[in-house]
C-alpha cells in the first residue's frame, strides 16, 4: 500500500538527512486535510525533540527527499507548520484505480428480487439542470449498489410530458415562436421549449402586473387584508410592513387565482390542454413536434452524463391508467372515492393522518396523483417487482404518503413495498431554483464547465505530462 510505502521512504530519509535512526513506525501520516493541497500528510512535531530542528525545517527537508525519490510518485509539497502535505502523480491514481478495478469483489450471489428504481424524471418544458443531476446520480448510483447486492434491477423513469406547464411553453411558442426551430435557431432541442417556457412567465408577470393595477385586484387584495391583516402584520417590519403584505399577496396568496380565474393568458393555457386530453389534431401535433425536440436533447445530455435507463414510461400514457382506476372504483357501491358538486373527484384520508386529496379535476382533466396511481399499476404488470424505490426530492413526501394510501386502499399488495428515497433540495445562494424564471443551473453547461476547469487546471499544473495522448 502507498502508505506504507510514504512512511518507509519518510523514515529512511529523514534519517540520512539528520542522522537518527527513524523506523516506519514513527511517522504519523494521515489524509491531507480539504482545506490545503495534497493527498497526504506527515505530521513531523514528533520528530523536533529528537532531531533538535524546528517543525517547518525538518517538513521541508522531507518533502524535498520524496519529490526526488524515484520510489515514490510525489510530485510535489507544500509546508503548513509542522506538516508536510504530499501531492501524489495522476499516473499513480490511474494505476491505482485499475487496479482496484480488477481486485473488486463480483456481484453478490442473486436475491431473486426485482427492485424498480425511478428517477430523473424530467416534465418536457425545460432541459435538465442541477437538481435534475443530483437526482440522477442518486438513482442511478442506487440502482448500481443493489444490483452489486444481488437484486434484479429495473432502471426507470416517468417522462412528464403532458399537463399544464407543458402547454404553456407550447402556447408561448405558438405566440412568439414565429416557426423557430432547433435547427433554424442552432439552439439544442430542450433548451429551445425552455425559452419559451420561461418566455410564458414573463408574458404572464407583464399581465398579471398590469391587473393589479385594476379595480378587481385592489377588492381582492382588501377583502384578504380583512381577514389576515392582523395575523401577517406581527410578521412583518413595521416601517414597510404595508408594502410587503401587498407583495406577499400577489406573490404568494392570489398568484394561481388570478391564473386560474382572470388570466387571459392562464385561460388559454387550460384550453390547450382540454383540447390535448380531447384529442384535438393541431394542439397533438404541435406537442408532438415539440415534445419530440425535448426527447432528442435529453438524450444527449444523458448520454454525456453516463446514464441509462431499462424503461421509460410517459405520463401521457399512464394517466389514462390512472383515470380508468378512479373511474371504475367510483362505480362500486363502497367507492373509496367522492364527488363534489363542482365534478372534481375526491378521496377522504384524513383517518391515515392525511387530507382530503382531489385526484380528478372538474373539467375532467387529471393530476400528477392520478397518473402516479397508473404507472404503478403498470410496473408491478411488467416487472412483478418485489420492491419500487422512487427517487425525489424531500419536497413531495406527502404527495408520496398520499399515494402509497391509496393504492393501499385500491387493494394493491404491492402498495407496502413501495418507498420514497426522499433527499434535500438543490438551493442557489439566491434561493431556490425557478425554471420558468430562467433562475436554474443548466445541467449541459454545467457538465461542459466542469469539462473545461478540468483540462484548463490539469494544463496549468502540467499534471498531464507523464500520460500518453489516449490517456
Amino acid at each position: 500500500m502507498i502508505e506504507t510505502i510514504l512512511q518507509a521512504q519518510a523514515a529512511a530519509a529523514l534519517s540520512a538527512a539528520f542522522g537518527q535512526e527513524i523506523s516506519a513506525d514513527m511517522v504519523a501520516l494521515q489524509t491531507t486535510d480539504a482545506k490545503f493541497e495534497g493527498d497526504f500528510t506527515i505530521v513531523v512535531f514528533p520528530f523536533v525533540k529528537m532531531l533538535g530542528q524546528k517543525p517547518n525545517v525538518i517538513a521541508e527537508s522531507l518533502g524535498k527527499s520524496l519529490t526526488e525519490n524515484a520510489n515514490v510518485p510525489v510530485i510535489r509539497y507544500n509546508v503548513v507548520g509542522g506538516f508536510c502535505n504530499l501531492v501524489l502523480s495522476d499516473n499513480y491514481w490511474l494505476q491505482f484505480a485499475a487496479a482496484s478495478a480488477k481486485e473488486a469483489p463480483k456481484n453478490a450471489p442473486s436475491k431473486g428480487k426485482t427492485i424498480v428504481v425511478e428517477y430523473a424524471s424530467p416534465n418536457t418544458n425545460k432541459p435538465l439542470h442541477l437538481g435534475h443531476v443530483r437526482n440522477i446520480l442518486l438513482g442511478y448510483s442506487t440502482a448500481n449498489i443493489l444490483e452489486a447486492a444481488g437484486y434484479s434491477v429495473k432502471k426507470v423513469q416517468i417522462v412528464n410530458d403532458r399537463g399544464i406547464h407543458i402547454c404553456k411553453s407550447m402556447l408561448a411558442w405558438q405566440k412568439f415562436g414565429e416557426g423557430e426551430t432547433p435547427e433554424s435557431s442552432k439552439i439544442k432541442g430542450d433548451h429551445l421549449v425552455g425559452k419559451y417556457y420561461v418566455r410564458f412567465e414573463q408574458e404572464f408577470q407583464a399581465e398579471y402586473k398590469a391587473w393589479q393595477e385594476t379595480s378587481a385586484a385592489t377588492t381582492a387584495l382588501y377583502e384578504w387584508r380583512s381577514s389576515n391583516y392582523e395575523k401577517i402584520h406581527k410578521k412583518l417590519a413595521p416601517d414597510n410592513a404595508e408594502e410587503q403584505i401587498n407583495t406577499h399577496f400577489f406573490k404568494e396568496v392570489f398568484k394561481n387565482t388570478y391564473f386560474n380565474a382572470h388570466s387571459p393568458l392562464g385561460a388559454e393555457a387550460k384550453q390547450m390542454l382540454q383540447d390535448w386530453e380531447e384529442g384535438k389534431t393541431a394542439v397533438v401535433e404541435l406537442w408532438r413536434m415539440m415534445n419530440g425536440w425535448v426527447y432528442e436533447g435529453f438524450g444527449k445530455t444523458y448520454e454525456r452524463m453516463g446514464v441509462n435507463f431499462d424503461k421509460l414510461y410517459y405520463e401521457s400514457e399512464t394517466y389514462l391508467h390512472g383515470k380508468s382506476l378512479i373511474e371504475e372504483n367510483l362505480q362500486k357501491s363502497d367507492s373509496i372515492f367522492y364527488k363534489k358538486e363542482d365534478g372534481s373527484i375526491w378521496i377522504d384520508l384524513s383517518s391515515a393522518k392525511l387530507d382530503h386529496k382531489a385526484v380528478l379535476r372538474s373539467d375532467g382533466t387529471s393530476m400528477y396523483i392520478t397518473q402516479d396511481l397508473g404507472t404503478a399499476k403498470l410496473r408491478f404488470d411488467d416487472f412483478d417487482m418485489d420492491k419500487m424505490i422512487y427517487v425525489v426530492g424531500n419536497e413531495q413526501e406527502y404527495h408520496f404518503q398520499v399515494l402509497f394510501e391509496i393504492l393501499r386502499r385500491l387493494g394493491f399488495k404491492f402498495s407496502k413495498d413501495c418507498y420514497h428515497l426522499s433527499y434535500g433540495m438543490v438551493h442557489l445562494p439566491e434561493g431556490r431554483m425557478k425554471s420558468r424564471e430562467g433562475t436554474v443551473v443548466d445541467a449541459d453547461d454545467l457538465m461542459k464547465l466542469l469539462y473545461q476547469s478540468v483540462c484548463e487546471s490539469s494544463l496549468e499544473r502540467n499534471t498531464l505530462a507523464d500520460l500518453s495522448e489516449a490517456e
